[in-house]
């Protein structure tokens, strides 16, 4: 893989920064780890078996950061930082296989071309690997990738930030669709607390995802108390009440 630099001026506090500029012409897979401030380009990218973007906001929150540091950024440094998130998604459009952390899907959430612009369509895009977290941004950014992948077939969630509040249903306006999920067959969620998001994006799978086959799911560990129990079985039951547009579908609870 080659790499170019050039120093980037950076308007709003004069400080410079890298602009790395990555030629991958025969490049099968990409590891990128970086902060949220490094500006970078993916350029003459060729069909890849699989990408793994982790972003993380500052080095000294790379292990315990979460998605309140995400909201407070200035409304014009999300616009920025998403509008190159999606420069990445389109650098490896023909990719089979993606992994991405959570920051990168807060961060994609407040992209404002959303849905205004021709998305970078994901037409090879089998397998995706998400790390998220319970948030009306992460929910809304996974639904897109969803939307702009026709050949999804197996989708591995980790929910990473528990969050009980309730996330509201307009995190999917604009994002489904007649065919929407016509491939998927296998959802697996790890680390599920049982929260009103997690039923959210099960509830939205399961309404679009004509031949879904199995939906595992994997229940974070924590002391058995009463209450707990109580959570977790009122969760199952609820998703089990929630209509599924598969004939068959298999839901697996651990």
């Amino acid at each position: 893989m080659g790499a170019t630099h050039q120093p980037f001026q950076h308007s709003k506090n004069d400080t410079v920064t890298s602009i790395i500029k990555l030629c991958a012409p025969n490049q099968k897979d990409i590891d990128c780890r970086f902060f949220l401030t490094q500006n970078f380009s993916l350029e003459n990218s060729s069909p890849l078996s699989g990408v793994t973007f982790n972003m993380f906001l500052k080095e000294e929150q790379e292990e315990g950061e979460n998605a309140d540091a995400y909201s407070k950024l200035p409304s014009e440094e999300k616009e920025t930082y998403a509008k190159r998130m999606m420069k990445l998604l389109g650098a490896v459009h023909m990719v089979n296989y993606m992994r991405l952390s959570p920051g990168f899907l807060e961060v994609l959430s407040q992209a404002p071309d959303l849905l205004d612009c021709q998305p970078p369509l994901l037409c090879n895009l089998q397998s995706l690997v998400l790390e998220m977290w319970c948030t009306r941004g992460c929910l809304r950014a996974i639904a897109y990738l969803l939307s702009i992948s026709p050949d999804i077939d197996t989708i591995y969630l980790e929910s990473k930030q528990s969050n009980l509040a309730d996330v509201g249903d307009d995190w999917e306006v604009g994002l489904s669709f007649p065919g929407m999920l016509s491939h998927l067959e296998y959802v697996q969620i790890e680390e599920v607390e049982g929260c009103d998001a997690e039923f959210k994006i099960l509830r939205f799978l399961k309404k679009n995802a004509t031949i879904l086959k199995n939906v595992a799911l994997y229940f974070r560990s924590c002391v058995g108390s009463p209450d707990r129990v109580r959570q977790v079985e009122q969760f199952r039951d609820k998703l089990r009440a929630v209509p599924t547009a598969s004939s068959s579908i298999e839901l697996v609870f651990n």
